[in-house]
């Protein structure tokens, strides 16, 4: 697929279009393809062209030896992360770390509280008897015969036995 030269906004506009609907330049798997592409054009693409800068970034996030593996020589380009740095504005919270660490003397306190913590649950929990398993099972024996006296519960009188209830006390 031929997009000229892709330093111009022409070539990536056609080229953008054409990934609207592809996910690589050649075929369903990246390519050596692929890697002219990504090398002619150099540097991360514009904001205002999405679907080249997906390619451009999947494309990017393999490793060296599987772009070798393509087929083709790496080519040397500027990572999408380096390329493009967000540029600072002037109300960022810098002073506000919601997820760093604390302090030393902070964590020191909060380690000897979660000790003191523990100490006291494993206190607690040696001071508990041990619970003591009971169960309470009532079975539904049925005789063969209606007139089968219950008295002697022998093999041969009895047709089945089943569970009717099983209850942890």
């Amino acid at each position: 697929m031929q997009f000229g030269d892709l330093k111009t906004e022409k070539a990536i506009q056609k080229l953008n279009k054409y990934l609207l609907n592809n996910s690589y330049i050649s075929g369903y798997t990246p390519s050596q393809a692929d890697l002219t592409v990504f090398a002619e054009l150099g540097k991360p693409p514009l904001p205002k062209f999405p679907n080249v800068q997906r390619w451009y970034c999947h494309i990017a996030s393999f490793s060296d030896g599987e772009k070798k593996a393509w087929g083709g020589e790496v080519a040397k380009t500027a990572s999408p992360a380096k390329a493009a740095p967000a540029p600072a504005t002037k109300d960022d919270d810098d002073d506000v770390d919601l997820f760093g660490s604390e302090d030393e003397e902070e964590n020191a306190e909060a380690a000897r509280i979660r000790e003191e913590r523990l100490a006291e649950y494993n206190a607690k929990k040696s001071k508990k008897p041990a619970l003591i398993a009971k169960s309470s099972v009532i079975l539904d024996v049925k005789p063969w015969d209606d007139e089968t006296d219950g008295d002697e519960e022998d093999e041969d009188h009895v047709q089945s036995v089943d569970i009717a209830a099983f209850n942890k006390i």
